[in-house]
Parts: C-alpha cells; structure tokens; sequence
C-alpha cells in the first residue's frame, strides 16, 4: 500500500502504472492510474492546438517516408483482414443457404434486412461492426455468401435457394 499524490488515498501498488520514467523506488509512478489519466486529459484538453499539429506532422512525415506509409498499410490491412475473419468465424464459417465455405465469399447479413439503419448507428464505422461480431454480438446476423446476400436482397429478402427449396417442396407434397 502506498500514498497517491494526485488523490492524496492509500491504495494497492497494483494502481499505479509501471514505467520507465517513475520516480518512484518501486518503479511506478507516482499518482494512481485513475490521477494519471485524468491529468494527462486535462493537458490533451488544454493544449488541443500544439498536440493536432504534433500528430499532423507525424502523419505527414511518414506519408513522406514511402516504406513506412507501406508498412503502415500493410499492417492496417492485415489488422481489417483479421477482424473480418475472426468476425466470419463466430458466425459459423459457412452459408447459412447454400453452404459456401470460403472465407472471401462469405458476407455477414442482417437477417431483418436492417443493415442500413445498424451501420448508421455505428456510423458507418465497419471495423466497429466486425468487433462487435467478433465479441459475440450476434443477435439478428447471419453468414451468406455473396451470391444468397445478393439474390437475398434482389428478391424482397427471400434468397434464390430457399424459394426453389419451397417449389420443389410444394411441387413434390
């Protein structure tokens, strides 16, 4: 237990962050992660200015610096790549129609056809929408290849196949 100086509250060592600059013996810092955070919001806040053109400089000398805009893609894409496929995966990595198995044919459907409203509420932010479904936020989804999600909505949110399947079902009853 040790003595916070932003809050002035004994609490655990576990509270407070470990860091290279602490001035602390332990090797952590000085205030409580909760301090901490709220200090460095107050600074982010109150230098909003000098901070936008420190991360705007950044962002233009690396845009300079080929190889490492490159890099950056690469890894932003492989990171998008990823989540999509952790996102197919809790959904089944199958069809639900037909039973396509390959990963760049699967679509993530909305099964009440209220896709436009979902991605509007997460503003149209779909790496958002592919973490939720990776965090098993399934509810109202389902996997269909491109073909079915297509068809789907082409035909009043029926897929081709399943209309066939109720034919031959009427056709052979």
């Amino acid at each position: 237990m040790r003595m916070c100086v932003g809050c002035k509250q004994e609490k655990d060592e576990s509270a407070f962050t470990p860091g290279q600059l602490a001035k602390h013996l332990s090797g952590r810092q000085s205030c409580c992660r909760r301090c901490r955070s709220a200090r460095t919001r107050r600074w982010q806040e109150k230098h909003k200015d000098k901070l936008k053109a420190y991360h705007r400089e950044r962002h233009l000398k690396m845009m300079a610096d080929p190889e490492k805009r490159a890099k950056r893609n690469r890894t932003m894409s492989n990171w998008g790549r990823n989540l999509r496929t952790d996102a197919v995966a809790v959904l089944g990595d199958s069809c639900a129609c037909c039973g396509e198995h390959r990963v760049i044919m699967l679509d993530i459907d909305h099964i009440n056809n209220n896709g436009s409203s979902h991605r509007r509420s997460l503003n149209w932010n779909h790496y958002e929408f592919y973490r939720q479904v990776a965090d098993g936020k399934t509810e109202g989804l389902q996997l269909l290849c491109c073909n079915c999600n297509y068809g789907k909505s082409r035909n009043g949110g029926i897929c081709p196949h399943q209309t066939e399947r109720m034919a031959v079902a009427v056709l052979c009853a």
